[in-house]
Order: C-alpha cells, then structure tokens, then sequence
C-alpha cells in the first residue's frame, strides 16, 4: 500500500509538471489569430478560431493539473482524467476536422446563448419563489402572527431547496422588495443579452452557411461518436462507465464498495491522464508547427 501511494505522488508530481509546457504552447498559439481573423473568409477564421481554441485548452490544462488536491484525490483522479479525455476528443477534432474552428465557435456562442436562457429562467423561479413568500408573510401579518418557528424553519428550507442565489439579502431587504428588484434590474439586462447573442448567433451562421448545406458541419458535440470518430472509443467507454458507477444513484451505486476507489484505481486514472497529456502535447506542437503563418 505504502509503495501505490508513492507511486501516486510521484505521478502527481509528472502530472503536475507540465503545467510551463502548455502556458508557452498557449502564448506560441496565440500569434496564430487574432481578432480580426476570427471573422475573416472561412478558411482564414477557421485557422483562426483553432488556434484560439488550442491556446485556451493549453491554459486550461496548466490550472488544472497545477491543482493538486483535485489530481491527487480519489474522485479527483477520475474527473480530471474524464476531463482530459474529453480534451483529447476535442483537441483531436480541432486539428484534424472538418472546420472544426468554426465548429467550435458556433457551439461557444450557442452556450452562451443557452447560459443566458437558464439564467433567465432561473431569475423567473426565483421571484416566483419570493413572491409566493411575500404572500406567506403578508397572510400572516393580516392574521396578527408572525408564525412559529416550526412554520419559519420549513418556509427556510424551502427556500434554500429553490436555488435562489439572492436568498441571503432577500431575507435582510423583504421578499416583496427583492423580486421588484429583480424584475426591474436583472431581468431586462438578461432579455438585452439574450437578444445580442441570438443576432451574433445569426451573423454566425449567415457568414459561414456551413450549418445548413447538404452536408452540413454538427450543431453538437456528441461525445460517444466524437470519441469513436478520433479512435478513442475505448477509452471513453471506460471512463463514462467508471464515472457513472460513482456518480449515479443506482442500486449498485449504494453499496460501499462500489462507491470507493483503491489506491491501484487512482494510479491507473492517474496513468492515463499522465500519457493523455503527453499526446496532446504532442498533437499541439505539431498544429504549431504546421499551421501557415502567423498573425500578429
């Protein structure tokens, strides 16, 4: 036991020590775009928004592996190799897919499109909630009472239930006041931003109208086949199952075995991030080298 545990720091310690290496990979990729180039003819951007890509794959990295007690730990070790091998599908298409670039840049605008939805509905839900709230204490005060602390306990716990994320300050300020607060404030700054990413959105497809031909380029990363597609197949069926036997709530899942890994599971993790990085070190420096020219 004593020998796998200084194994696993000794793995740590390579893993860790790659962090230098991909900060300059990511300072060499970005002479290789710009601005202006993300929104120049197709084959210009695409190079162009690979690159950018790439450099920010390479500064993720760097922050990821630097963080020892998420590599080192025992769920750690297998979040961050699912993480590296998702990098590793995606780092593998960047370079090798069809306009992947521009692949890319669409899904980064629709995320945010869709981060912006959710966010709007969940500032929907939480004025919802304090509005139901309001009525509560407004129908208790009528009443004269200002309800037990049995009734205030389960009024609490239903709120801290609800995903409010301005739960403290609407028990210091009033319910009432806050959801007017919002409606007014924070839901039309969303609205605004939604409506700006739709129109980017758009300006998008219709610049590069790849998304809509007979053959059009993927809306969607679907990791099975992206993995199978860069012939890491294997390797993330494995993964996906190792994660799902830890993180779901299936009747395997509950017992106790099952939901601990050994010291020898997290040197394997830890082995296959360890060579993962190195692959796509590898895969990185060769983009560098053979990408045509450089923007300053």
């Amino acid at each position: 036991m004593a020998a796998i545990d200084e194994q696993i720091k000794e793995i740590v310690e390579e893993i860790r020590s790659v962090a230098d290496a991909f900060r300059l990979r990511s300072s060499s990729l970005q002479k290789h775009w710009s601005d202006e180039s993300l929104t120049d003819s197709a084959e210009v951007a695409d190079q162009a928004w690979r690159a950018m890509f790439l450099s920010y794959a390479c500064t993720r990295i760097s922050s990821l592996v630097e963080n020892e007690s998420l590599v080192g730990s025992s769920l750690g070790a297998l979040a961050v190799a699912r993480y590296i091998l998702e990098l590793h599908i995606l780092v593998k298409h960047l370079i090798g897919g069809r306009l992947y670039g521009l692949v890319c840049a669409r899904l980064l605008y629709q995320d945010r499109l869709n981060h912006e939805r959710a966010l709007l509905d969940q500032h929907l839900c939480e004025i919802e909630v304090y509005e139901k709230f309001q009525l509560v204490e407004s129908s208790k005060i009528e009443r004269g009472s200002i309800g037990t602390a049995e009734d205030m306990a389960k009024l609490d716990q239903e709120a801290r239930q609800s995903f409010c994320f301005y739960l403290e300050k609407a028990k210091y300020s009033g319910y009432g006041y806050w959801a007017d607060r919002m409606k007014r404030e924070m839901l039309p700054s969303i609205q605004s931003q939604i409506e700006l990413l739709e129109r980017k959105l758009g300006e998008f497809e219709n610049r590069y109208p790849f998304f809509s031909e007979p053959n059009p380029l993927p809306k969607e990363i679907r990791w099975q086949k992206a993995a199978d597609v860069a012939a890491l197949k294997r390797e993330w069926d494995f993964i996906y199952k190792s994660t799902s036997r830890l993180l779901h709530s299936l009747p395997g899942s509950l017992v106790v075995e099952q939901q601990e890994q050994t010291a020898a599971e997290v040197r394997m993790y830890l082995d296959f991030t360890c060579v993962t990085l190195t692959k796509i070190g590898e895969a990185i420096d060769l983009f560098i080298v053979e990408v045509p020219g450089q923007i300053n």
